[in-house]
């Protein structure tokens, strides 16, 4: 009767492991609710929406620069690029979209670009946490960057899509000095590839990216 009993309590034990295993996995993967006073951007162009708080500091392109200034209303703007986290506003979160012309998909070219910066001893990025994911219900891949962002391989031809470009497979076409690590995500949605950045420690960062959704056709 001993030997029935003990598979009986490792099995029950095994189910409770699981069980709080998935409810871990479950509750670390939900974003949490943003708040109802947040502010909506829409940009109709990619077909998405963000939430963010009330005064951010979001930035314009104007000519050779950007302007920058606290909102306290819902935006609609397709040029909208970067919102500008306090205190800090040298530390930013910059959503990039491009058609992709690049004959692969954003998760390929992300891969591709971090594995040549890696290889290069000159580069002073350091690459951690890599990985696939779903952004947004997408395909994705992320991973967190510091002292500097740099992209290779792409570049932007006289239309202003992106595509593949030989002439930066061994230096950065495209790169950024940042005071702290960030997060960066790629993915496709609509014709377009995705870039996502923002501080890896920045919990209003993170928030106003995990509130992106995009608008039904």
């Amino acid at each position: 009767m001993k030997r029935p009993i003990l598979i009986i309590l490792i099995g029950l034990l095994l189910a409770l492991g699981i069980g709080l295993y998935l409810f871990i996995s479950c509750y670390r993967l939900t974003p949490p609710a943003v708040p109802a006073d947040w502010l909506t951007y829409t940009n109709r162009e990619a077909g998405f929406t963000l939430r963010f708080p009330k005064g951010t500091k979001v930035c314009y392109p104007m000519g050779e620069g950007t302007e920058c200034r606290a909102t306290k209303t819902n935006i609609s703007d397709k040029d909208l690029a970067v919102f500008h986290l306090e205190p800090a506003e040298t530390v930013y979160l910059d959503i990039n979209y491009l058609k992709n012309a690049l004959g692969m998909s954003a998760v390929d070219y992300a891969k591709r670009s971090v594995r040549w910066i890696k290889a290069d001893k000159t580069s002073n990025a350091v690459i951690s946490q890599e990985q696939e994911t779903t952004f947004a219900g997408q395909p994705a891949y992320s991973f967190v960057t510091a002292n500097v962002f740099e992209q290779r391989g792409g570049a932007y031809d006289n239309n202003g899509d992106f595509i593949d470009d030989p002439a930066f497979y061994d230096k950065p076409g495209e790169g950024y000095l940042i005071a702290r690590p960030h997060k960066i995500i790629y993915f496709d949605h609509g014709g377009y590839l995705f870039r996502v950045w923002y501080p890896a420690d920045d919990a209003a960062g993170e928030a106003i990216v995990n509130s992106l959704a995009f608008i039904k056709p």
